[in-house]
């Protein structure tokens, strides 16, 4: 769904770990809300705010950083938080997600649901490669056209994924013996 007068970001990286699927999933699914920060450099804390467990349906509150724009020394940096574009090295900000698909060992997706935030969707798919663990990552955000220029100058067009796979393995690899 495109919300009227917005523009569409899509993202796509994978990643391979040498960890069996099930022991992977559980440390990034199940036991997301103590391991997301560990992964997730731009998340400062995240917590249930309904529910026990992780499973569909269940509503989240995050606290995110989201990084200024790099810059020259004594210039300003901008961020676009709410589609409003505000000056700024990091913006905090707090934003709620709900999982829209959860399912043992395949799958984990969630959604934007509140905040000054975009509408945005992220999922992991989960595989069994050869006794090692795939990872596929995908986001899609919407961004309202009015944002779009500075927008570009924040994402810069590149892709966040790869980063957050690399980031995401070393931390797999380390926590996961």
């Amino acid at each position: 769904m495109l919300l009227d007068g917005a523009f569409m970001y899509k993202n796509e990286a994978f990643l391979i770990v040498d960890r069996p699927l099930a022991q992977v999933f559980r440390f990034l699914a199940t036991d997301l809300v103590s391991t997301c920060p560990k992964w997730n450099k731009e998340v400062v804390s995240i917590k249930l705010t309904d529910g026990t467990n992780i499973q569909r349906g269940t509503k989240l509150t995050l606290e995110f950083t989201l990084p200024g724009i790099e810059r020259e020394p004594d210039t300003i940096s901008f961020a676009v938080v709410g589609g409003k574009i505000v000056p700024s090295d990091s913006v905090r900000f707090v934003t709620g997600m709900e999982i829209l698909e959860y399912e043992l060992d395949k799958v984990l997706s969630f959604k934007n649901i509140f905040g000054p935030s975009y509408y945005g969707i992220f999922t992991m798919f989960f595989a069994s490669v050869e006794g090692k663990t795939r990872i596929e990552l995908k986001s899609s955000f919407e961004l309202p056209l009015s944002a779009q220029l500075i927008s570009n100058l924040l994402v810069k067009n590149k892709n966040p994924l790869p980063e957050m796979a690399s980031d995401l393995q070393k931390v797999l690899e380390q926590e996961l013996e």
